[in-house]
C-alpha cells in the first residue's frame, strides 16, 4: 500500500486527481455549457487512459508480444547484425559521447548472440547506424558501438560498421548492400521487441532472411500489487508514445513502399 500512496502523491497522478474534482464540480455546477464540457473532459479522459502503466502494459505487448525472448537461435546464420538506437553527444558536462541506454540494451544482447555462435561456426557482428543529424559532434553511431564491442571483449576484427543510415529503412538498405558484397544471407536481428516488427519487415523488403532477436522486452508479466497499474505516471505516457511512434512509422513506411 506505501507504493501505491506515493504513486498517488506523485505530482502527475496529484494533478489528475486536482483535475478530476474540478471537472466534477464544474459538471454538477453546469455553470459551462454540456458541448464546452465535453471538449474539456474528453481529452482529459483520453490523456487519463495512456497515462495508466495498464493501458501502457498492453499496447506495448500489441507490439512486443510476438518477438518474445529466445536463445533458439539457428545454426545457419550467417551474421548478426544489431540496430543502432541513441546517442548522448559531448557537451560541456560530457566529455566524451555516450550509447543511450536503447543501444546499450542491443549491444550486450548482440554480444550474446555472438558469443553463442563462437562455440559452433563464428560470425561476424554488424553495426548497423550512422548520424540523424549529421552536425552532431562525436562519432557515429556504429563507431561507438563497435568500440563498446571490443571493450567486452569481442575482438575488432569480428566487427563491422554500417555508418551510413539515419532510420530503420536505410538501416536495412545499406547493411543489404554490406552483407552482398560478402555474400551473407541469413542475419539474427538485434533490435527493441517494440522496434522489431518495423525492423524485420525492412530487412525483408530489402532481401535479407532475418531471424528476429529481440530485446529490452517491458510488456513482460503483471507483477502483484495489481492497483499501481491503474495510478497515472508519466513513465506510462512515454511508453505509449513509443508505441505510437513505431505504429505511425510502420504505416508511414507501407505508404512510401518501404515494407
Amino acid at each position: 500500500m506505501y507504493r501505491f500512496f506515493v504513486g498517488l502523491l506523485n505530482p502527475y497522478a496529484a494533478l489528475h486527481a486536482v483535475l478530476a474534482v474540478v471537472l466534477a464540480s464544474l459538471w454538477l455546477g453546469r455553470r459551462m455549457s454540456r458541448r464546452l464540457l465535453l471538449l474539456i473532459t474528453v481529452p482529459w479522459l483520453l490523456l487519463l487512459g495512456i497515462s495508466t502503466p495498464l493501458v501502457a502494459y498492453l499496447l506495448l505487448g500489441s507490439m512486443e508480444w510476438d518477438y518474445p525472448p529466445r536463445t533458439d537461435w539457428p545454426a545457419d546464420a550467417d551474421a548478426v547484425v544489431v540496430l543502432s538506437g541513441g546517442l548522448l553527444p559531448p557537451d560541456s558536462v560530457r566529455p566524451h559521447a555516450v550509447l543511450a541506454d536503447d543501444s546499450l540494451y542491443r549491444c550486450l544482447h548482440a554480444a550474446e548472440v555472438y558469443r553463442h555462435y563462437q562455440a559452433s561456426h563464428p560470425v561476424p557482428l554488424i553495426a548497423s547506424g550512422g548520424k540523424v543529424i549529421a552536425e552532431t559532434p562525436g562519432p557515429n553511431l556504429s563507431e561507438l558501438m563497435r568500440d563498446f564491442f571490443v571493450e567486452l571483449g569481442i575482438p575488432q576484427d569480428d566487427v563491422m560498421i554500417e555508418d551510413r543510415s539515419r532510420t530503420t529503412h536505410e538501416n536495412a538498405v545499406e547493411t543489404a548492400k554490406l552483407l552482398r558484397e560478402r555474400g551473407l544471407e541469413k542475419v539474427i536481428l538485434v533490435t527493441d521487441a517494440v522496434h522489431m516488427w518495423r525492423a524485420s519487415l525492412c530487412f525483408r523488403k530489402a532481401g535479407i532472411e532475418v531471424v528476429p532477436s529481440a530485446c529490452a522486452h517491458c510488456a513482460t508479466e503483471l507483477s502483484a500489487p495489481y492497483y499501481r497499474y491503474a495510478v497515472p505516471s508519466p513513465g506510462a505516457v512515454k511508453e505509449v508514445d513509443r508505441v505510437f511512434h513505431e505504429g505511425l512509422g510502420v504505416v508511414w513506411y507501407w505508404l512510401r513502399g518501404y515494407l
